[in-house]
């Protein structure tokens, strides 16, 4: 029979965590979050969910404490919690209004989130059903001191491992960040040394006598995920970011990464045409990589190849 608990052990498999300690943080199941005392005073404040209860009243708090089937702390971000609520049924995922917290599962996490929202970044799962093919998933950001929530859209009917989700809602945060004082600053930077090619001067020639800084901005350290698309899956973004702007700004050369070099309009404006090769970052890997490459293409295209080098056809 399908039960609820079938639906929490289901979520966690697909989170790839366990109840308790993870490399990432820790799993706190029921509300049984003794030791953190903020998130255990802000649960204390929303009780037993309600039969009924409007997002935005904080009026009608149950009796006893708060327990919602998993709340997730992160080592490295003590300002982010995941907080998630499950139902054995996709009939009980969502009400028309969200406003029964008792009955359905986007209900009932949104009602735990805006309590803890008081303190903490929240993001907000319900997760109904018990096949993982035909199950409903609804996730959400509720921001510290906000009075609304926004739904992630990318992560609609998929469960993801915690860390991915703080990696969607930095590519968000990062996108719009990028839009305003993060662009206008770095724009202003590039103006700055731009100058020196003079290439925003009109009917000005570029002096081939200066060189031109290139950069090899290629492995950004982003992979794709299905349904997710490119994320910061190992953290690696902030370190390369910082390295090529470093790069950037202090005109440095370094192999594999960047060149410094005299052009004209007659010349190649690519950085591979005069960077050095960072040949310490080969390994038998990559030797055994283009051997199995030429071998894949001799084995589609051989007869081509030897027909075109003059060999004789099969009969």
């Amino acid at each position: 029979m399908a039960v609820e608990q079938y639906t929490e052990s289901l979520t966690l498999k697909e989170m790839k965590c366990v109840i308790g300690k993870n490399h990432f943080g820790y799993v706190f199941p029921q509300g049984d979050v003794s030791n953190i005392e903020k998130i255990e005073l802000l649960l204390r404040q929303a009780g037993g969910k309600p039969k009924e209860c409007e997002i935005d009243d904080f009026s009608m708090g149950g009796k006893g404490k708060a327990k919602p089937e998993y709340i997730i702390t992160f080592n490295d971000n003590i300002h982010e919690i995941i907080v998630v609520e499950c139902k054995n049924s996709v009939k009980k995922h969502c009400s028309p209004d969200k406003n029964r917290p008792s009955d359905y599962a986007v209900d009932g996490v949104l009602y735990y989130a805006k309590f803890l929202k008081q303190e903490y970044n929240v993001i907000a799962i319900a997760v109904s059903g018990t096949q993982i093919n035909n199950m409903k998933v609804d996730t959400f950001y509720w921001m510290k001191g906000q009075s609304t929530f926004s739904m992630l859209e990318k992560a609609k009917d998929i469960i993801l491992e915690p860390f991915n989700y703080i990696e969607l809602i930095k590519g968000s945060r990062l996108r719009k960040a990028y839009s305003l004082d993060e662009i206008r600053n770095i724009a202003i930077d590039m103006h700055n040394s731009l100058r020196e090619i003079k290439v925003t001067e009109a009917h000005a020639p570029h002096d081939s006598t200066q060189e031109t800084f290139f950069g090899y901005c290629k492995e950004d350290g982003f992979i794709k995920k299905k349904k997710v698309g490119r994320i910061d899956a190992f953290g690696r973004w902030s370190e390369i970011e910082k390295e090529w702007l470093d790069l950037y700004r202090n005109k440095d050369v370094v192999d594999g990464l960047s060149a410094r070099h005299c052009v004209s309009y007659k010349d190649e404006w690519l950085c591979e045409a005069y960077m050095k090769t960072d040949y310490s970052k080969l390994t038998p890997k990559h030797f055994q990589k283009t051997v199995n490459d030429y071998l894949a293409y001799l084995i589609k295209y051989g007869d081509k190849v030897e027909n075109s080098l003059g060999g004789e056809n099969e009969a």
